[in-house]
């Protein structure tokens, strides 16, 4: 059996953390001994693990810098004899501490910006990238811009798009309408827009809001829900109250079953203005929404524009309401969307990506068994 220790920093519920809890529950449990190692303290991502039937350690970091720390977690690598370390999150720390302690090193880069690190720590990072085993990458997108700012050759890196449980996206009409009724949406034609992010201002809720205003107070049937918490929630219900808007745009907050709520979209919307391969887009598109994304990062390698969905500029409001119209008053349309973005979603099953994952480690195995 070949023992996997996958490693994050903070324990938050974020897009790294989502991301590495669901390759780890669909891993091989015959094949892998996997566990999952937060660095830094408890949070709640930790019992979400747990709860899930993950192997979850933390070490209580108080900071990168917390030397005490730092040797508990060597102590526990050291002890624990891992064959592959699966770094999710990437820092000097992790890369130091598995790079001398395990005898197999992967790291997984989603985010969208790795490539712009600068001066001492981009020095470091390219020494590391260039002498462990393996890079995945969440995109191609990614994959190209590390390739080309820290020389990495080939066939040291792999793009695997994440994964997602396509069986847990269906829901039946009854569900539906209760879902809606909860949220108070109990117009027969209501329409419904939807939005699930953080709420920070480079995933563009406000973008949203701003493109919205003509159409719902031209169309009271028109409602926005926005799934996800957040530093700009405060400063976006003030704004839809400004915007005149507030009572059709509803703020339903952080949520353990954020899936469910695409099953009461018309039109999914995520405007960021930096993005690399979000999930909820493959989300969407296993729920057979048409959706709208600024095109930035690998968005475009999810959405075929025009087929089952749109992109825009990230900074044109007016282009972002030309196409949420446009899908509003096309059903037939959406109804072909909605088609195609279930046919394209089998290119994200979390079955196969996973499959992928273990094939690298069986490889990376393989290869030291031949050497």
């Amino acid at each position: 059996m070949i023992k996997v220790l996958h490693l994050l920093y903070m324990p938050n519920i974020g897009e790294f953390e989502k991301n590495t809890q669901i390759l780890i529950q669909y891993t091989d449990k015959q094949q892998f001994d996997v566990t999952l190692c937060f660095l830094h303290q408890h949070g709640p991502m930790v019992d979400i693990c747990r709860n899930n039937g993950i192997k979850t350690i933390v070490i209580g970091m108080k900071n990168g810098l917390d030397f005490i720390g730092a040797i508990r977690f060597w102590k526990f690598i050291k002890k624990e004899q891992f064959d592959i370390i699966h770094i999710q999150t990437p820092n000097v720390l992790t890369f130091a501490m598995s790079f001398f302690t395990a005898p197999h090193v992967i790291c997984h880069i989603s985010w969208a910006k790795a490539w712009e690190r600068k001066g001492l720590r981009k020095f470091i990072l390219r020494f590391f990238l260039n002498r462990i085993n393996y890079i995945i990458t969440s995109c191609d997108h990614v994959k190209k811009a590390i390739q080309n700012n820290y020389g990495i050759l080939p066939h040291q890196i792999q793009t695997v798009y994440n994964g997602i449980n396509l069986k847990r996206y269906t829901s039946t009409p009854s569900y539906k309408q209760n879902l809606l009724s909860s949220l108070n949406i109990i117009d027969n034609n209501a329409f419904v827009i939807g939005f699930i992010a953080k709420l920070i201002p480079t995933k563009g809720c406000h973008k949203l809001l701003h493109a919205t205003q003509d159409i719902i107070t031209s169309d009271r049937h028109c409602h926005i829900v926005i799934v996800g918490d957040g530093p700009e929630r405060a400063g976006l219900e003030l704004l839809a109250k400004e915007l005149d808007i507030s009572t059709n745009v509803i703020f339903v907050g952080e949520s353990d079953t954020e899936t469910n709520y695409f099953s009461i979209f018309d039109i999914f919307v995520l405007p960021s203005d930096v993005e690399s391969f979000p999930r909820s887009i493959e989300q969407a598109f296993a729920s057979g929404i048409p959706t709208i994304a600024c095109n930035v990062g690998g968005i475009s390698e999810i959405i075929q524009d025009g087929i089952d969905g749109f992109l825009v500029n990230p900074g044109i409001c007016d282009e972002l309401k030309e196409k949420i119209l446009y899908l509003k008053h096309n059903k037939d349309v959406r109804t072909a969307m909605s088609h195609a973005a279930q046919k394209r979603s089998q290119n994200f099953d979390i079955y196969k990506k996973t499959r992928q994952i273990e094939q690298l480690y069986k490889n990376i195995m393989r290869e030291n068994i031949d050497s």
